[in-house]
């Protein structure tokens, strides 16, 4: 449990959850809790680095359009986390965010213009992923050992692709540019 002073000038916990005071920055979610589903609440505003960590019950999570800055690796090793869904605000999908979720089969973006190093590194279960026309950027190893992914198209938005994105990813047969 978090236990904090319900006066305390910069926190605030709720379910055991940690905040800060004005609840606009989710800093950290127990990796004990035991839910499968949460909706972050509507007016934060910030997924603090490494919040959901390890976080090993969590199947399925949203995000609201209240999230506007989802700082990196928000989810790094979160094994059961099947689905999620970006929000429009979101632009930008950073190094690592989703690396280690490995069973991650559905992830929706609508505005996403860049997808950073080893973002869904190692998302063993992820098989088809539709990229949005509003992205520019694959950065290298993107998809690493993303073994059940079989095939991607890359819409003719993108202007950068960076080395091995698609390392060890051994179901993969086939890639459109278009």
């Amino acid at each position: 449990n978090i236990v904090i002073d319900q006066n305390h000038n910069y926190f605030t916990v709720e379910n055991n959850i940690l905040f800060d005071k004005e609840k606009t920055r989710l800093l950290m979610y127990l990796n004990s809790k035991t839910e499968t589903t949460y909706t972050v609440p509507e007016g934060v505003n910030i997924l603090d680095q490494y919040s959901f960590y390890k976080v090993s019950a969590l199947e399925t999570v949203t995000i609201t359009k209240d999230v506007m800055v989802i700082i990196t690796p928000v989810f790094f090793n979160c094994p059961s986390l099947k689905e999620i869904e970006i929000p429009d605000g979101i632009t930008s999908i950073e190094n690592d965010i989703f690396s280690d979720c490995s069973h991650l089969t559905s992830i929706t973006m609508k505005n996403v213009e860049s997808i950073g190093i080893g973002s869904f590194k190692n998302c063993f279960d992820l098989e088809t992923l539709t990229l949005p026309t509003t992205l520019k950027r694959i950065d290298s190893y993107a998809f690493e050992h993303c073994i059940q992914l079989k095939s991607l198209h890359i819409p003719n938005s993108v202007t950068f692709i960076g080395n091995e994105i698609f390392k060890n990813c051994t179901s993969l047969t086939s890639v459109t540019l278009s």
